[in-house]
């Protein structure tokens, strides 16, 4: 499901919003994927949707899908897309694991740019591309490994800025660590759809390194308190149970 503005009034104080509607887009409208990671918007008005099973773009009344087949070297190149950046000129950037694809909407083509970074001079690293910025030439990638890089359009280069600590310690170490304090901020797989005949179904797929979702880590960690305040409060209450139990015994043995 998908929820698109469709209106949107402003009265004459900036600011105040007399009137926003929202209409529902889902299969009845030819929308079948599921879990929208990123949206943009080109100079059309079409809108463009990563998701699990590829690129959808939505021109107001049908959806496009862009799927991988191997059989096409001009298509979308396999995985699900996790961010997308439109240039000035229109050309569509798409973040995945370990591959950049830049998409011409024109010619309806994808070129497919395999991104890998070194930490040191033993190792390699698929870069997982999670945000990306248009800067003129360059393109700024943002990792899900705490890496910065810079992209450049017209030669295909790319340069690598890792902090300090990281260069002395493996990526995913601090995936790790958590994982035995706050397992439920740690993402260890994700769920792919079968086929696109059967898209309610989903296969489990484990993960090759650990992810930590971190926007779940305060509110996991806030409830972790509360309860155990909770159970501080308990062992309290049982304490002065036990307080009122021996002065009782006490009173006790001192009349005999």
């Amino acid at each position: 499901m998908i929820l698109l503005f469709m209106t949107l009034l402003v009265t004459g104080v900036i600011g105040q919003w007399r009137d926003i509607r929202f209409d529902e887009i889902g299969q009845q409208d030819g929308y079948m994927a599921r879990g929208v990671y990123d949206m943009a918007q080109d100079s059309l008005g079409h809108m463009y949707f990563a998701t699990e099973m590829g690129l959808l773009r939505y021109d107001g009344t049908a959806f496009d899908y862009y799927l991988y087949d191997p059989g096409d070297t001009s298509g979308i190149a396999e995985g699900k897309v996790n961010c997308i950046s439109i240039d000035p000129n229109g050309i569509l950037w798409l973040g995945m694991n370990g591959v950049l694809d830049r998409f011409d909407p024109k010619s309806g083509t994808f070129l497919h740019n395999s991104v890998e970074f070194s930490i040191d001079s033993n190792s390699r690293k698929r870069l997982s591309i999670s945000s990306i910025l248009d800067d003129d030439d360059r393109l700024w990638l943002g990792g899900g490994d705490y890496t910065l890089h810079q992209f450049y359009k017209s030669t295909g280069r790319m340069e690598t800025f890792i902090p300090e600590n990281q260069r002395q310690t493996s990526l995913g170490f601090s995936a790790q660590e958590l994982q035995t304090i706050l397992p439920e901020v740690v993402k260890t797989h994700d769920w792919k759809i079968i086929s696109e005949a059967t898209p309610d179904q989903y296969q489990y797929l484990r993960n090759d390194k650990l992810g930590v979702m971190y926007s779940q880590i305060i509110p996991v960690t806030v409830k972790a308190i509360q309860e155990q305040q909770t159970q501080i409060e308990e062992l309290k209450k049982a304490v002065e149970e036990l307080k009122k139990q021996n002065e009782l015994l006490l009173q006790l043995v001192s009349k005999k």
